[in-house]
């Protein structure tokens, strides 16, 4: 069987779907992630509103569970802006690797993909947006759109033994 061959075959159609859209689905996630430790790193920083300075001139600095508690947010607030910072970088990066694989897919599913799974809209919508019933837009658009963009995802992104 030749590679053209092998390319058009139903099992490998299915296998470049699912890995597609496994791909999109982990930029996706890694976004959410990202979103998900921005809003505790916003409660966090709320929550100090109010907070008052210590007052070191003093002879003596009592501490209290309070300080034990706000000492411990401190360091969570820290722990989770190292997470941030690194959940952002390999959000950023995937979402460039995305865009650029989907750049090379051709409209209408170029834009379905893009809406749904970057822009996290729902099939429905997406179908109303682009003015397709949801059954062409997720079925036949999504399906041979998926299949285009695996051919453009970055090698990293694909398990090794697809290319064994």
């Amino acid at each position: 069987m030749t590679e053209a061959e092998v390319l058009m075959t139903e099992e490998f159609r299915d296998y470049a779907r699912r890995r597609a859209r496994a791909f999109l689905v982990h930029v996706k996630s890694t976004y959410l992630t990202v979103a998900t430790i921005r809003s505790e790193l916003a409660e966090i920083d709320a929550s100090f509103d109010g907070v008052r300075g210590v007052d070191y001139t003093r002879d003596s600095v009592a501490s209290s569970h309070a300080d034990e508690g706000l000492m411990r947010l401190i360091e969570r607030r820290e722990s989770l802006k190292s997470e941030y910072e690194a959940e952002l970088l390999e959000n950023l990066q995937l979402q460039a690797d995305a865009h650029r694989a989907l750049r090379n897919v051709a409209e209408p599913a170029r834009s379905a993909l893009t809406l749904h799974y970057l822009e996290g809209k729902t099939w429905t919508d997406v179908g109303e947006e682009m003015g397709y019933s949801l059954d062409h837009v997720k079925g036949r658009i999504a399906a041979d759109g998926l299949v285009e963009l695996f051919r453009h995802i970055p090698r990293e992104h694909i398990p090794d033994a697809y290319w064994d």
